[in-house]
């Protein structure tokens, strides 16, 4: 899952795709959790020793989740869920302000 910002329109993720694509934009196909609202979009990325740098735009409220395909000449390349949080999203942690009982 990668974690973003909702103040953000435009995001870049880091991943490692299934194998390297041969076009310069990828087809990326958006399912917004709960609602199966499907949208499709063209992104671009960046492939460095075999890490990809996807840049897209989404956008979202905190506790959005998304899951989305990514395509390339119809063939998917990479599945994956994004989540829309205020925080940090190095420091994230899914149970802030959440008491538990020790």
């Amino acid at each position: 899952m990668k974690v973003i910002l909702p103040e953000n329109t435009t995001h870049t993720i880091k991943l490692i795709p299934r194998f390297e694509p041969t076009e310069n934009n990828l087809l990326m196909k958006v399912t917004k959790e709960g609602y199966n609202e499907v949208t499709e979009q063209v992104c671009t990325y960046t492939l460095t020793n075999g890490l990809m740098s996807l840049t897209f735009d989404l956008t979202g409220v905190k506790q959005d989740r998304f899951a989305f395909d990514l395509y390339n000449d119809n063939e998917l390349i990479y599945k994956g869920k994004v989540f829309f949080t205020a925080q940090n999203p190095q420091d994230f942690n899914i149970t802030e302000n959440v008491y538990t009982y020790v």
